[in-house]
């Protein structure tokens, strides 16, 4: 057997696991009494978000692995990754004074206003670059 078929037939064992632990937990909170649902620490409830936890930690690693491998297996795309990278980070460093200028927020909500001026200079960046390249196309 190759080794991604093995690794398939594992990976589905596992989302096998969590979904019959998920709907175990579930219909065992479902068939609980009221004063089981409504105590905040509740073993079903406990054990469903212990099953989220660790479904999300496991994606998140697949994720970063894969990405991980496919970024190092070409020079060409770690050095574009890099590039975009800091050009992401410089456009959240220059949102966030920006975001005080504009809106004179405290620093209770200047996080939100720099994130969402960081939302809005990378629609004006991608609509510039949509336009250059109908532009440059004709």
């Amino acid at each position: 057997m190759h080794e991604t078929k093995i690794v398939g037939l594992i990976a589905k064992i596992v989302a096998l696991i969590f979904g019959i632990a998920g709907v175990v937990l579930c219909g065992w909170l479902m068939f609980s009494s009221n004063d089981v649902k409504n105590n905040i620490g509740n073993i079903p409830m406990r054990g469903m978000f212990f099953v989220t936890y660790l479904l999300l930690i496991f994606g998140l690693a697949a994720v970063i692995l894969s990405a991980t491998k496919n970024i190092l297996s070409s020079p060409k795309s770690l050095k574009k990754i890099l590039i975009y990278t800091g050009v992401f980070l410089g456009i959240l460093v220059i949102s966030y004074p920006l975001s005080y200028v504009l809106f004179g927020t405290d620093s209770t909500y200047q996080w939100i206003s720099a994130g969402i001026m960081a939302t809005y200079l990378l629609l004006l960046i991608s609509l510039i670059s949509v336009i250059y390249s109908v532009i440059k196309r004709t």
